[in-house]
């Protein structure tokens, strides 16, 4: 079978929402099938798209068309578009059927020639939705009807948490046919609670893309520079990467936060940082279900997170981890109060619990499942 996976990644050269495509597109070709990915053209190619490419993927890279300023980014669904020699490509790749990926619920749609392309080629087609927006988003007329009507409709439409479909569904005031709830794959070597730190004060991680407007490390830093925590004897280290790295190193100065607040790098051991870290800090705005917490979980560790996406799922408040109610000062205010009047050896419970939560909730299996829809569409 001939398989064509489509990225809408465009914001980043690589982050979480590709993990799932690219383990659905290497299992594929470890089974036997022709696979091709098209993606953005990036100065250099991402390791885990050279893996494909080394073991035999056809690779489309696409070209940007414009490069606006990120906040228009923000707002704007027209950079997916492909030139004539791009969508030649895929017209001769010929695929038998067809995964497209994207950040959030609509940007398929939103995408143009892509989805003008998949509409004439009459071929299968799968749909992953990696992100939601909590609020808000109401699809205009000409989306609602694109996604309601369309002839060539969409075999499954795959979501990473089961509150993005039922979001989806509010800003559509529709029904989205042939949805599925699937998790993304972990990145952790063992599935295993790990050795309990032996750090004497409460060490804490939040592990996270550097974009503030998803994933809210400013308002976490504007939290903490609250009077209350002033007299807490606390470690705070941030992994990720991404466009607001300086900026929150310049608030961790502006906070006067430089002695608890450390603002690292993206780290590729994920294993490590929990053999060092005692609980999870992720304040997001809005989610589908952050990889960053099923891993934690599977490490056996605790986490404070906002009450969006998928989280709530994993979490419960006080015996798997602290939700807060939103993403605001005063909701991450009272969460970390608890979180730092809780003994060490009461959050290493409560990490034990985590385990055991995300161990029934998370499968591990997903990509495999959906290799297997993929087959039978054909």
């Amino acid at each position: 079978m001939r398989i064509l996976f489509i990225s809408l990644m465009g914001g980043a050269i690589w982050g979480g929402s590709e993990e799932l495509w690219f383990k659905v597109a290497l299992e594929a070709i470890e089974k036997g099938h022709t696979v091709g990915i098209c993606v953005k053209e990036w100065p250099q190619l991402h390791p885990k798209i050279r893996l494909l490419k080394g073991k035999g993927a056809a690779v489309i890279l696409r070209k940007e068309k414009a490069q606006l300023k990120r906040f228009i980014r923000l707002f704007s669904f027209g950079l997916y578009q492909l030139e004539e020699s791009h969508l030649k490509q895929i017209v001769e790749f010929n695929p038998d059927t067809i995964l497209v990926s994207q950040g959030s619920t609509f940007e398929f749609f939103y995408s143009g020639s892509i989805f003008s392309l998949l509409q004439k080629l009459q071929k299968p087609y799968s749909i992953i939705s990696q992100y939601n927006v909590e609020n808000g988003w109401i699809q205009s007329t000409y989306i609602k009807n694109l996604v309601t009507t369309s002839e060539n409709k969409w075999k499954h439409f795959y979501f990473v948490s089961e509150r993005n479909l039922k979001v989806a569904e509010r800003q559509l005031a529709a029904k989205i046919e042939h949805s599925k709830v699937m998790c993304n794959p972990i990145n952790i070597n063992k599935v295993a609670i790990c050795e309990w730190p032996t750090a004497p004060k409460i060490k804490l991680a939040c592990v996270a893309r550097y974009e503030c407007s998803y994933k809210g490390q400013d308002i976490l830093l504007e939290t903490l520079a609250e009077p209350e925590f002033s007299a807490i004897d606390f470690t705070l280290n941030f992994f990720g990467h991404g466009p607001d790295k300086l900026h929150l190193q310049q608030l961790v100065g502006f906070y006067q936060l430089e002695k608890k607040v450390f603002i690292g790098s993206f780290a590729n051991n994920i294993d490590e940082i929990w053999r060092e870290h005692h609980a999870l800090v992720l304040p997001s705005i809005s989610e589908g279900t952050p990889l960053s917490l099923q891993e934690a979980m599977l490490k056996g560790r605790t986490a404070l997170i906002t009450d969006v996406g998928g989280n709530s799922t994993l979490v419960i408040d006080g015996e798997t981890g602290f939700l807060a109610a939103t993403a605001s000062v005063n909701s991450l205010k009272e969460k970390l109060l608890e979180l730092f009047n809780t003994p060490l050896d009461q959050l290493m419970v409560m990490g034990e619990k985590a385990f055991a939560r995300a161990t029934k909730e998370i499968d591990l299996n997903a990509s495999s499942k959906i290799l297997e829809d993929i087959q039978s569409q054909v």
